[in-house]
């Protein structure tokens, strides 16, 4: 072949992929930094030669959504303020309680910025686990609140054919054990049965331990559990299995 030539084959591309692949394997962090630093400057040229297209499209969608949810949105920003506001001022009077002194200190000095700043970095050292925990909650509130407003379709399914039956159940029942709130799908009382509508979410392993803690829980305040898969629930293959377990029930009681 002439100089200055070459032509990649087949056999030269596998070989690449493969040298590529150990050096990925042998500095991974330098491999971070490259697709990190590629990325910002894609993203950097997208924002200069689109700007006016992506904001225009952020308004619209913005104002789509204000136009649609705007007491929704509303109500949302009014419970979560309170609460997020009520859980602030107990901190701070527990911490007022605890430290007077030092806090008192810090405003006779002048009301300096590295005081303040010394005060919170102490705060978030002695106090890490609790304003976590504040955090959590509060977002754990939020999701179960919008979880209510808005239930999935799966559930509404559920929902949809105990009502065709005339069977009484109630929906998103909270149950207290031991310090710790759970949540039910569906329930019906008059057979001491919990149904619970499971997504793709409860395929992660994480979420199979937690349904498996809940469904022991369930058990011990005296309820049955009868977990429901969401190819179930849109196949109308559901149906039987809730009524077998109504008759079960039924017969154990007389």
């Amino acid at each position: 072949m002439p100089k200055g030539i070459y032509i990649r084959t087949e056999e030269h591309r596998k070989n690449l992929s493969k040298i590529k692949k150990r050096w990925i394997k042998e500095n991974p962090e330098e491999h971070r930094k490259i697709c990190s630093e590629a990325g910002k400057i894609g993203i950097r040229v997208a924002w200069k030669n689109n700007r006016e297209k992506m904001l225009a499209n952020c308004s619209k969608s913005l104002k789509k959504a204000w136009k649609n949810n705007r007491e929704m949105m509303l109500s949302n920003c009014r419970r979560s303020g309170k609460k997020s506001s009520k859980a602030g001022s107990k901190f701070l009077k527990n911490r007022w309680k605890n430290n007077r002194e030092e806090m008192l200190k810090g405003s006779s000095k002048g009301g300096n910025n590295n005081n303040a700043s010394e005060l919170l970095s102490n705060l978030w050292k002695n106090n890490r686990e609790k304003m976590l925990k504040m955090c959590s909650e509060n977002g754990k509130k939020a999701i179960q609140k919008q979880q209510k407003l808005n239930p999935s379709p799966i559930e509404l399914i559920v929902r949809k054919f105990l009502d065709k039956l005339k069977i009484k159940h109630q929906d998103n029942v909270w149950f207290e054990y031991r310090n710790k709130r759970l949540e039910a799908d569906i329930l019906l009382r008059k057979y001491q049965l919990i149904i619970e509508c499971d997504g793709w979410r409860h395929k992660l392993p994480d979420s199979m331990v937690e349904d498996k803690k809940k469904n022991r829980i369930f058990n011990k305040l005296g309820y049955k559990v009868l977990r429901l898969k969401g190819p179930e629930i849109r196949d109308d293959s559901f149906e039987n299995k809730v009524l077998k377990k109504i008759e079960q029930i039924q017969e154990r009681i007389k």
